[in-house]
């Protein structure tokens, strides 16, 4: 099947996003966690999936937060938004993406080529299938961009001292943006470092 340029670079953007979720989330584990480098790869070599790294990283949040109801619950509506936005990339990402012949009475015989979609899964009997249109796919890197940063920002405020500087908190700002940009112009410059 052919997709057009801007699907291709919507499921993409996708995998960048969910690539630096999962760093994210790995290091979020291994700190919460306390455990060492070597040991955390083992812990996450058998978490091979972001669903179990994200149940494991409420298990890890809310024993952490147990004195802290409110805090808990939204770290719980982190977690969940973390999940659908997980579902929506594993659609878009390992989904089967085609095109059906709709009936219309036009193009040729009468039909022609819907809007792509992907789908994941077929159907058991009952159930209903796991799918995207096109359109959504260019709303899933920003539905996992916006969980990640919710995640980080979390993280950021609620343990500073395992998440002691907030990088996306820093690129947000405009006067962080402008004195980086700087100095990275002086870098390759070779004036500063």
């Amino acid at each position: 099947m052919h997709c057009d340029e801007k699907l291709l670079a919507a499921i993409g953007a996708i995998a960048v996003e969910s690539t630096y979720l999962e760093r994210f989330v790995d290091t979020a584990i291994r700190k919460l966690s306390g455990l060492s480098d070597t040991i955390s790869h083992a812990v996450l070599a058998k978490h091979n999936t972001m669903e179990a790294r994200f149940d494991l990283l409420l298990e890890l949040g809310s024993t952490k937060l147990k004195h802290a109801p409110k805090r808990c619950a939204e770290f719980e509506q982190i977690i969940k938004a973390l999940k659908d936005a997980n579902s929506n990339r594993n659609t878009a990402i390992h989904g089967v993406w085609y095109r059906e012949m709709v009936f219309d009475g036009k193009g040729l015989l009468g039909y022609t080529l819907a809007e792509p979609k992907a789908s994941r899964k077929p159907p058991k009997p009952g159930e209903q299938g796991s799918t995207m249109r096109a359109e959504t796919a260019h709303k899933v890197a920003k539905q996992i961009s916006e969980a990640h940063y919710a995640l980080h920002e979390f993280a950021y405020r609620t343990w500073r001292r395992y998440f002691p500087h907030s990088t996306l908190r820093e690129l947000s700002q405009p006067q962080s943006r402008k004195r980086r940009g700087s100095q990275m112009v002086a870098t390759k410059r070779g004036t500063s470092q």
